[in-house]
């Protein structure tokens, strides 16, 4: 039998660290957009920034979005909060942080915009 004297965490503590990180929103990721919502473009603001209508056909519903939130939309695919964010930011002059996805995510459910865990 091999014992280990090294000072630092019991296997406890590392197994529930691990399990800790697994189940951390960071590493989730994002649901998926129900296919048959849509984007249109709407009227620029009154200070000129744009923003769009997403339609949700399904139950006849509109919701006005901004357009941080229509950039990390475009950015969906990636499905990890800090690789989206990093995308606006990079590609847009827009700031964006992996919270402001997750906000976004939260709306979404919200409002049933995402897809139900299994379902293709």
């Amino acid at each position: 039998m091999i014992a280990f004297d090294a000072p630092g965490p019991g296997p406890e503590a590392l197994l529930a660290a691990l399990r800790k990180s697994l189940l951390s929103p960071r590493q989730q990721r994002l649901p998926a957009l129900r296919q048959e919502l849509a984007i249109h473009p709407g009227a620029p603001e009154a200070d000129g920034t744009p923003n769009w209508t997403l339609q949700d056909p399904a139950r006849s519903a509109f919701f006005r979005i901004d357009w941080l939130t229509f950039e990390i939309l475009c950015q969906w695919s990636r499905g990890d909060p800090a690789a989206i964010a990093a995308a606006v930011c990079r590609d847009t002059p827009l700031e964006a942080t992996p919270d402001d996805v997750r906000n976004v995510a939260q709306f979404l459910a919200n409002n049933h915009l995402v897809q139900h865990a299994g379902r293709d």
